[in-house]
């Protein structure tokens, strides 16, 4: 055992000795949008990404993500008619459109690597995928990118991918380009689709890193906004979850299915929008009154119904059932008639801008709506509309049959002729002939029909002739009936627009808008 003397010197040794400092790593140097530098200067770009084509439109496209910021700057570069490049790792801009030069020459992917690495003493620094119009593929992974990285070809794309979490990433991004071959989803949505994939296994794993996604599709069919032929061109350069991001742009964009979710349109506020459009005159000014809803059926006079007469009481709540089916059918749903009704006060009112979706009801709408609806209660007069814009009435029709060349059994055309008389602020006589045919289905079938029509509206006789086409599908119905061009006669020579024909218990009416060249 050592004296405490020797331990004093020991300490005394000790304090006195020179320490060597320990020697920190180097920081990592980054470039100025955020990507690590190699020790060799090189910028890494640790991406996947997808080069495809759709040999049916003749599209090409490329499609990155990575956990860099912009990376729709760099690595996805596209050409109408010639195919696709992504380059990568450490990655040369250079390469992209290098690359679509040699294949608009007709060099084939495998070669077009091959020059543009010939001179690159970097070359195991990069990677790249090329694919042409052909569907031929080719990617080059040299072997300092870091781990995971590899490619998978298959028909019609390449994908290439470079530190990643591992090889799943790659195969998700193929498996799920492959199952939606030959569907006629278009290219872009399959390309998002299989990103997502393989995102969803994790992708690129430097995780903590700012990402972003980008994705550019070239159709020879399509010059574009710029005439560069690039139909498609998405980057989001920044965002927690780019992939999705980019495909939310994609979706809303293009209006496809899934950028929204919706149903019929129907509820409290229809009733209320037809109701303050039927005051000031908008919405079927023939109707006297606009009706109330059906009494509400949790009531004490019906739970004392229910206690007494089952029975009485469950016809009594079907009767209550049919009685709101049916005013929701006639008042709360936002259907055509309301929607032409909307278009109608907007342009009378200044509210008709370029570009308006039909029927947009907001809040320029709703606020002017409203006020006009409160002058016109306060002043207590009857609803007016703008003159010689829109007519309105109801009008009666005979319908009878005529000899038909038509015998078969399924689906057999008939013939039927028209005679109508209208009333209200087109005062008129219709006659005409329709041809009608029924599907396999009840309440299924579609009729056309001319007419021509002889009278005065709103005081400017003359005629005009009709076009109808309508069909039905399982009681759904639809309608146009439309003026013919240049049929109007007399005093109404220039006449245009479109009439909707309107059922309600059991009664005809007509919603007429109009344009009329000259009018008084």
């Amino acid at each position: 055992m050592k004296s405490n003397g020797t331990c004093i010197l020991l300490a005394s040794l000790f304090a006195v000795m020179p320490v060597r400092a320990q020697q920190s790593p180097p920081a990592r140097q980054h470039a100025a949008d955020g990507v690590t530098i190699n020790d060799e200067g090189q910028p890494q770009y640790s991406t996947f990404s997808l080069c495809a084509i759709d040999p049916t439109t003749g599209q090409s496209g490329a499609s990155v993500t990575t956990r860099v910021p912009f990376v729709g700057r760099a690595v996805p570069h596209v050409r109408a008619g010639v195919g696709a490049v992504c380059t990568q790792a450490s990655t040369v801009v250079e390469y992209g459109p290098h690359g679509l030069d040699l294949l608009a020459k007709g060099v084939e992917p495998k070669e077009v690597l091959a020059q543009l690495l010939a001179d690159d003493d970097q070359r195991e620094s990069r990677q790249v995928g090329v694919i042409d119009l052909q569907g031929r593929s080719a990617a080059h992974t040299g072997k300092n990118n870091g781990n995971w990285a590899g490619s998978r070809q298959g028909k019609n794309y390449t994908v290439q991918a470079n530190i990643m979490v591992g090889p799943e990433v790659v195969d998700a991004v193929a498996t799920t380009f492959e199952s939606t071959e030959g569907t006629g989803i278009p290219l872009a949505e399959r390309m998002i689709l299989a990103m997502e994939a393989g995102y969803a296994r994790g992708g690129d794993r430097r995780w903590g890193n700012l990402q972003s996604a980008a994705i550019k599709i070239a159709d020879p069919n399509d010059p574009g906004r710029g005439g560069d032929y690039i139909a498609l061109a998405i980057e989001v350069g920044e965002h927690p979850d780019p992939v999705a991001e980019m495909k939310r742009i994609y979706e809303t964009t293009g209006r496809h299915l899934g950028y929204r979710s919706f149903s019929r349109i129907e509820g409290a506020d229809i009733i209320e929008l037809k109701r303050m459009l039927h005051a000031v005159g908008y919405w079927r000014p023939s109707l006297a009154a606009f009706p109330d809803p059906p009494p509400p059926t949790n009531t004490p006079k019906l739970q004392e119904l229910r206690k007494t007469n089952p029975a009485e009481y469950d016809k009594a709540i079907a009767q209550a059932r049919a009685a709101n089916a049916a005013y929701t059918r006639d008042y709360a749903q936002f259907d055509e008639e309301t929607i032409a009704s909307v278009d109608r006060f907007r342009s009378d009112h200044g509210l008709d801008y370029q570009g308006d979706a039909p029927g947009l009801v907001d809040a320029r709408l709703t606020t002017a709506l409203r006020t006009a609806y409160i002058e016109q209660k306060k002043s207590g007069g009857k609803p007016v509309i703008t003159a010689g814009t829109h007519a309105s009435g109801q009008f009666d029709v005979k319908l009878n049959p005529l000899p038909s060349r038509d015998k078969t059994p399924a689906a057999y055309v008939e013939r039927m002729s028209i005679e109508k008389q209208y009333h209200g602020e087109l005062e008129a006589t219709g006659v005409g002939e329709m041809l009608t045919v029924g599907g396999s289905v009840k309440d299924s079938g579609a009729y056309v029909a001319v007419e021509r029509v002889s009278g005065a509206l709103r005081g400017r006789r003359g005629t005009f002739a009709l076009q109808h086409s309508g069909t039905m599908t399982r009681g759904a119905t639809r309608l146009t009936v439309t003026v013919v061009p240049d049929s109007g006669t007399d005093e109404l020579v220039g006449l245009a627009g479109t009439m909707m024909i309107v059922i309600a218990d059991g009664k005809h009416s007509y919603e007429f808008d109009y344009t009329l060249s000259g009018s008084r």
